[in-house]
This record gives C-alpha cells, sequence and structure tokens, in this order.
C-alpha cells in the first residue's frame, strides 16, 4: 500500500516544543494513511508515500540530524518531499540535502527558504489568552517568568522557574499568567510571542551553542493571526 503521508519528526514527549511541532497533530483528515517516525529511529527499507514531510523542530542544526533527514529522504520513495517549520542553522543553507526537496519552509527569515513558523501555532491552547486551568498558580507574578532548559548542559537559565520539558498546557497558562518572559528556548519565545507576551531572549548566559547563532533569524513581529494564516498558506502547497 502506498501511504498519503510520512511525517519525521522529533518525537519526543517529554519535550513539548519537539512534540508539538509537527504537522500531522493538525491536519488529522489523512490520519488513516499516514505513518510517523522518530529522526532517531533506525532508517526503514521499502516506505512508498504521496508525501514525506519534515519538521518542524531545530532538525536543520547539526549534523546528526542532517545527516540522519538524508537516510530517510533517500530510502523514503515519495512523489513530493517538504520541510515545514524546521529550524535551520547558516551553515546548512547550502547543504546538498535541501536539493532532495520539493518544497522548504524554516521557521526562520533572512534565509534562503520560505519563511513558515512552526505550526505549533495551531494548537487550540493559543485560541484564547485565558488561562485553561483557574487553579494554577503563577510561578514568577508579578516578576519575569524565567523558563530554561531542563539541565545545565542545555540551556539552563540562572533562576529559571521552569524548564521548557514540561507539558504544554503547564508551559502555555504559565505564559499566559505573565506579562514577561525570559528563555532558552525557541517554543517559549515563540508561544509568549503568540500570547503578546514581552519576550526577552537570555543572551548572557554561554550555552554549548550560543543563542545569538541559533536565534539570529527571528522574525521581528510575530502574532498568533499572521502565523496560522501562513502556516495554512503553506498548507494549501503541501496538499496539492
Amino acid at each position: 500500500m502506498i501511504l498519503k503521508t510520512v511525517y519525521l519528526h522529533r518525537k519526543d514527549r517529554s519535550n513539548p516544543g519537539d512534540w508539538y511541532c509537527s504537522p500531522y497533530h493538525y491536519h488529522p483528515e489523512d490520519s488513516k494513511y499516514i505513518k510517523v517516525f522518530d529522526i532517531n529511529e533506525a532508517v526503514s527499507n521499502g516506505i512508498r508515500c504521496e508525501k514525506f514531510i519534515v519538521g518542524g523542530g531545530g532538525l536543520l542544526s547539526s549534523d546528526p540530524w542532517v545527516n540522519k533527514i538524508w537516510e530517510w529522504s533517500k530510502k523514503i520513495k515519495a512523489k513530493k518531499k517538504i520541510i515545514w517549520g524546521t529550524g535551520i542553522d547558516e551553515e546548512f543553507f547550502d547543504h546538498p540535502l535541501l536539493l532532495e526537496f520539493d518544497l522548504i519552509g524554516v521557521r526562520q527569515r533572512n534565509t534562503p527558504f520560505q519563511y513558515v513558523p512552526c505550526v505549533s501555532c495551531l494548537h487550540p491552547l493559543f485560541d484564547s489568552k485565558e488561562t485553561t486551568n483557574d487553579k494554577i498558580i503563577p510561578l514568577a507574578h508579578p516578576k519575569t517568568l524565567k523558563i530554561g532548559g531542563g539541565a545545565k548542559t542545555k540551556r539552563f537559565i540562572q533562576g529559571q522557574h521552569s524548564t521548557n520539558m514540561q507539558k504544554i498546557d503547564f508551559i502555555v497558562n504559565q505564559i499566559k499568567l505573565h506579562d514577561k518572559i525570559l528563555t532558552a528556548s525557541y517554543h517559549v519565545w515563540y508561544w509568549g510571542k503568540l500570547l503578546g507576551k514581552n519576550v526577552n531572549i537570555d543572551y548572557e548566559t554561554n550555552f554549548r551553542k550560543p543563542l545569538k547563532e541559533k536565534f539570529f533569524t527571528l522574525p521581528n513581529i510575530t502574532n498568533l493571526e499572521h502565523c496560522r494564516n501562513l502556516n495554512y498558506e503553506f498548507a494549501s502547497k503541501v496538499w496539492l
């Protein structure tokens, strides 16, 4: 059987940014005819599909992941190959892997590719600026909410109140309860912007990969309606 769509992303339930950044969460119309793979899985042979969709998440930011995507792309027989809302570092702008894809949308501005912000903007949690749980307690009210990484080796912020490795409803509800956010996480930055918050990136901490390099192409303006419309427009090209 030829599958309708094969999706490839980082299927890490403990990291909501990775988990909710793939479009299969928001396009259930083909759910009976899809396969979803983790980029860290062994590459499967003999897969045939109409569409092969990679993303989102920061997959085009390290040699191991780029090489894994290349392995998958060479093994899968697809009529159309798409990169959807994936983060990319400048060193991979000219990578030959990208020549294999018919449609490329990345989550940063000022790249050679179409700008398509992370598809997690379609999550229903962003439909309202009010919290979905009236019993939730603000972590740092009225101070700045600091959300960093889950370990000191990965974007830990000094004095952080929480990490980006919580459930998405917890993170988004905390963002809703605070006006100011300081973070080292792309998705926390993004979700804060979608909710109209004053979000700053921690450029002071010395991370393994400096955030000035990771985030240098972020758009100056990010809002919910615009990001959703860009994803709807991109989706119309994907499903042609």
